[in-house]
C-alpha cells in the first residue's frame, strides 16, 4: 500500500512506492469529528444503526447532512465513529482525485498517531494544526484550543516522524455513499460471464474468429445485464432492455436534480474552499446551462483550483482564469462496437442509479415566500423582485444556500455573482415562477 497525505498545495507521499496497487489517503482531520464508542450490537448492520443512533447525540448538525463512518470493533467491542459533512467528504475525495491519486481509502491523520498512554494524549504538530489521540478522542484542531488540553505532553513532534503505518486501518472514512465505486469487471455477474469466456476461449484456440466474436457477445450480454439489474433496483421496476433502462434512468436522474446546478455550485464551493489563496471571481449561468466561472488570487493558487475544477464529476474546460463547468461526466464508448458501448452505458447506468438513490424527491417547486424566508434566515438581505439582487454575501454562504433550494424545488433560470472589494459578492438571481 502506499499512504498520501492531501495539503493545501497537493498531496504528499509518506510511505510505500509508486508501484502499490493500493493507495491510501491521509487527511489532516480539522473538519473530522472522531469519538470511541462503546456499542452493544455485534452484528455489522445491527452495529452500524447502533452508530448512528450514537451519533445523532454527538453531531452539532441534521444527520441528514454528515456522512457518518464506524471503524472495525476494538478488543473491548467499542470503536471509533467518525462525523463529517457530506460536502467536505466529496471535496476531500475530489482533492485526492485532482492530483491523480485514486485512493481506496481515506482515514483522519490523528487516528494515526501512536496509542495514548495512561497519563497523556498523544498528539503532533500537521502544519498549523495540532493532532490529538486520545483514549475516547481525535481530532485535529488550533494550538490554542489544544493547550487548554492538559493531559498533552509539551513541544508535540511533527506527524511525519511518528507516523506509524498500522496492521488494519482504525477507520476508513471511505464507506456508505463516499465507498469505492465497484467497476464492471468486479462484479459477480461479469466475473462469471468472464471465466465461462475463459472455458471458450481454451476450446476453441484454434478458432481465433469465432473467439473474438464470443468473447464480445459474453461481455455485452453481462453489461448489459448489470444495466438493467441496476436500473430496475434503482427504478422499482424491471426493465425490458439495457437501452430501455438507460434512457429511464437517465430520465429519472434529470428529473431528480434538474440541470445539477446545486451540485456544480457545491462542489465549486468545496474546490475553491481547498486552495485558500484563491477566489471566486465572478459566476454567471450561461445559455445552454454551463456556470462561466472567473477566477481570481496568485496565478500558482488559480492553477492549483483550476486542476481540481476540471478534475470533478462534471464536464468541463479551462483557459487560464476562466473555467466552464457543463453537467455530468458520462463514460464514452470508445469505438462503435458492441462491447465498448454496453460497458460504457452500465458505466452511466451505475453513476445515474447513485444519483437517483441519494437524491430525494422534490415535493414541489418552492414559493417566492419560502425562497425569500430562506435567503432571511441565512442573514441575507435582498431586494424584492425576480430577479432577486443581494449587494454582499460570502461564497461559503450563497453557494451552499442556492444549491440546498434547489435541492428542495427551486429552479434558477438566471445567475451572475460578482466578486465586491470587500472580497463578498453581489449576486442576481432568477427563479423559474
Amino acid at each position: 500500500m502506499m499512504w498520501v497525505l492531501a495539503n493545501a498545495s497537493g498531496i504528499v507521499p509518506l510511505a510505500g512506492s509508486e508501484a502499490d496497487a493500493v493507495l491510501i489517503g491521509i487527511i489532516p482531520g480539522d473538519d473530522v469529528a472522531l469519538h470511541r464508542v462503546d456499542l452493544v450490537e455485534t452484528a455489522p448492520k445491527r452495529r452500524l444503526a447502533e452508530a448512528r443512533m450514537r451519533a445523532t447525540d454527538l453531531s452539532a448538525q441534521p444527520l441528514d447532512d454528515v456522512h457518518v463512518a464506524l471503524g472495525p470493533p476494538l478488543a473491548d467491542g467499542s470503536a471509533w465513529l467518525a462525523l463529517i459533512g457530506k460536502g467536505r467528504m466529496a471535496a476531500h475525495i475530489y482533492h485526492f482525485s485532482a492530483y491523480g491519486a485514486d485512493v481506496r481509502s481515506v482515514v483522519p491523520a490523528a487516528l494515526l498517531l501512536p496509542a495514548p498512554n495512561e497519563l497523556f494524549a498523544s498528539s503532533a504538530t500537521l502544519g498549523e494544526l495540532v493532532l490529538v489521540r486520545s483514549k475516547t478522542f481525535g481530532a485535529a484542531t488550533d494550538p490554542c484550543l489544544a493547550e487548554a488540553l492538559d493531559t498533552l505532553p509539551a513541544d508535540p513532534p511533527p506527524f511525519t516522524s511518528v507516523f506509524a503505518l498500522p496492521d488494519s486501518l482504525p477507520i476508513d472514512l471511505r464507506q456508505g455513499a463516499f465507498a469505492p465505486r465497484v467497476r464492471w469487471w468486479q462484479l459477480l455477474g461479469f466475473r462469471v460471464a468472464a471465466a465461462l469466456l475463459t472455458l471458450a476461449i481454451v476450446a476453441l484456440a484454434a478458432a481465433p474468429l469465432v473467439i473474438a466474436h464470443l468473447r464480445s457477445a459474453a461481455g455485452v450480454a453481462a453489461a448489459d445485464r448489470i444495466s438493467v439489474q441496476l436500473a430496475s433496483k434503482a427504478l422499482g421496476k424491471p426493465q425490458a432492455s439495457a437501452e430501455v433502462a438507460a434512457a429511464s434512468l437517465a430520465a429519472a436522474r434529470l428529473a431528480a436534480e434538474g440541470t445539477a446546478i446545486g451540485p456544480r455550485l457545491s462542489f465549486i464551493a468545496g474546490s475553491i474552499e481547498q486552495t485558500p489563496a484563491a477566489r471566486l471571481q465572478s459566476l454567471r449561468l450561461m445559455p445552454g446551462g454551463s456556470l462561466l466561472l472567473v477566477l481570481g488570487g496568485p496565478a500558482e493558487a488559480i492553477n492549483t483550483a483550476s486542476t481540481r475544477l476540471t478534475a470533478g464529476p462534471f464536464e468541463s474546460t479551462d483557459a487560464a482564469r476562466v473555467v466552464r463547468i457543463a453537467g455530468r461526466r458520462t463514460a464514452r464508448a470508445t469505438s462503435d462496437a458492441a462491447l465498448p458501448v454496453a460497458i460504457a452505458r452500465a458505466l452511466n447506468v451505475q453513476a445515474d442509479a447513485t444519483i437517483v438513490r441519494l437524491t430525494p424527491a422534490v415535493p414541489g417547486r418552492l414559493s417566492p415566500e419560502t425562497i425569500a424566508g430562506a435567503f432571511a434566515a441565512a442573514g441575507l438581505d435582498t431586494s424584492a423582485g425576480n430577479p432577486m439582487r443581494i449587494e454582499a454575501a460570502r461564497a461559503t454562504v450563497l453557494l451552499p444556500l442556492l444549491a440546498d433550494l434547489e435541492a428542495k424545488g427551486a429552479r434558477l433560470v438566471s445567475l451572475s455573482l460578482t466578486r465586491n472589494e470587500d472580497q463578498t459578492l453581489s449576486a442576481e438571481i432568477g427563479f423559474s415562477p
